[in-house]
């Protein structure tokens, strides 16, 4: 069966001019809606991470987001038995019995 653990993006995510100088807020808003983050440019307002791919279009949402650009995206393979992990034992050999 073909499937991925998780498809992470790389981001940057240019921050409303308001929230330039006090960008605490905007950090907060962006760590809840689920980015990580690696890098903050404080002066230009420019915000470096990386999230689920599926979150992007919801971090676009947030009031302190100008715009986010993605620059890589990944698949993430999550270890065998963490919560996270899409496949299992019985996805390991997917062809039914008859055909073996």
């Amino acid at each position: 069966m073909d499937h991925r653990d998780a498809e992470m993006a790389e981001v940057i995510v240019i921050l409303r001019g308001e929230y330039a100088g006090n960008n605490e807020p905007a950090l907060k808003q962006l760590r809840d809606g689920g980015l990580g983050i690696t890098h903050v440019d404080n002066d230009d307002g420019v915000v470096e991470g990386s999230t689920p791919a599926a979150k992007v279009a919801e971090l676009r949402k947030l009031p302190c987001v100008e715009t986010i650009r993605i620059t890589q995206t990944w698949i993430a393979e999550e270890p065998s038995g963490s919560a996270h992990d899409k496949e299992s034992d019985d996805d390991v050999d997917d062809q039914p019995e008859d055909w073996k």
